[in-house]
C-alpha cells in the first residue's frame, strides 16, 4: 500500500508540538514560580527569613490577616501567662497574707463592731498597711503621711503616696453587713482563678487595636514614601509580616521588665524594626521586574 504521508509535513507538527509541550512546561515552571508559599512556611519565615519578604507577600491579604491574628494570639498568651506566674510569685503571697490578717468586722445601723483588741495592726513584711480602731478619730493615723488604711467606728479612711485622703462612710451601706478573713480569701481565690483569661481578654483587646493602627501608619507613610509603588496593599503585607520580629522583641522588653531589667527607647526600637524591615521588603519589590 503506498504511504501517502509527507514526511516533512509530519517533521513540522512533530517539531510543533515539541514547541508547544515547551511551552508548557515554561508556563508551569512560571506558575510554580509565583505561587505564593504556604501559611506555616510564611508564619515562620516571617521571623527568620527577611530576603524572602516579597515572596510571602504573595499571600492574599485574607491569609495575611489569619497570619496577624495568630501573630496576636500568640504574643497575648505569653504575656497573659507571663503577667500570671509574676503576680503568683510576688502578688498572692502578699494577698493571702493580708486576707488571713483581717479579724472579724460587723457593721449594723452604720457602725463597725470588731470583737479584738484596739487598736489593731495589720501587717505585712513588717510594715503596717492598715489600723483598725474603733475607739479614735482615724486623724490619728493619718498624721504621719504615711500609705496607710484606717478601718474606725463609722468609715474607712485611706491615705496613698501622694497624700491623697479618701473616705467611706458605712451609713451608705444598704444592708447591714459581716466581713471576715473567710470571706476575703474566698474573694482572694476567686480573683487568682479568673485572673489568667481576664488579662489575656484585655490584652488581646488591646493588642488588636493599637498593633492595627501601628501596621496600618506604617503601611500608610512608607506608600507615600514610595508613591505607591507597590501599592499600599503590598505594603500593608510586608507591614504584617514585620510586626512578627517587632512583637518578638517587645516580648523579650516585657520579660526584662518583670524581674527590673528595662531597656530605655525601647518603643523607638519597635517603630524601627516594624518601619526597617517593612522598608527592606519595599526595597526589594521595587527593585524586581515589576517595578524596575
Amino acid at each position: 500500500m503506498p504511504n501517502f504521508v509527507n514526511k516533512p509535513s509530519l517533521l513540522l507538527c512533530q517539531k510543533d508540538c515539541d514547541n508547544r509541550l515547551n511551552l508548557v512546561g515554561v508556563k508551569e515552571i512560571d506558575m510554580d514560580k509565583n505561587q505564593a508559599p504556604g501559611f506555616l512556611p510564611t508564619f515562620i519565615g516571617s521571623f527568620l527569613n527577611f530576603k524572602k519578604y516579597p515572596e510571602y507577600s504573595r499571600r492574599s491579604l485574607g491569609s495575611m490577616l489569619g497570619h496577624y491574628f495568630l501573630l496576636i494570639t500568640l504574643c497575648c498568651s505569653f504575656y497573659a501567662l507571663a503577667t500570671t506566674a509574676w503576680c503568683r510569685v510576688f502578688v498572692s503571697p502578699f494577698l493571702d497574707q493580708v486576707a488571713q490578717s483581717v479579724p472579724e468586722i460587723r457593721v449594723k445601723n452604720g457602725l463597725a463592731t470588731i470583737d479584738i483588741e484596739q487598736p489593731y495592726f495589720a501587717k505585712v513584711e513588717g510594715q503596717t498597711i492598715a489600723v483598725i480602731d474603733t475607739t479614735q478619730s482615724p486623724e490619728v493615723y493619718l498624721e504621719k503621711n504615711e500609705p496607710i488604711i484606717v478601718v474606725s467606728a463609722d468609715r474607712i479612711t485611706s491615705l496613698d503616696e501622694r497624700g491623697k485622703i479618701e473616705s467611706f462612710k458605712y451609713s451608705q451601706l444598704k444592708r447591714d453587713f459581716t466581713l471576715n478573713s473567710d470571706q476575703i480569701t474566698g474573694w482572694v481565690d476567686l480573683a487568682k482563678s479568673w485572673f489568667l483569661p481576664t488579662i489575656f481578654l484585655v490584652c488581646f483587646l488591646w493588642q488588636v487595636s493599637w498593633k492595627a493602627f501601628q501596621t496600618l501608619a506604617v503601611a500608610a507613610v512608607i506608600t507615600l514614601f514610595h508613591q505607591s509603588r507597590p501599592p499600599f496593599g503590598s505594603h500593608l503585607k510586608l507591614a504584617i509580616l514585620a510586626l512578627g520580629p517587632a512583637m518578638v522583641f517587645g516580648v523579650i522588653v516585657y520579660a526584662g521588665s518583670l524581674v527590673g531589667a528595662y531597656l530605655p527607647g525601647a518603643g523607638i526600637c519597635f517603630w524601627a524594626i516594624l518601619g526597617g524591615l517593612t522598608i527592606y521588603g519595599a526595597q526589594q519589590l521595587r527593585n524586581g521586574p515589576r517595578f524596575s
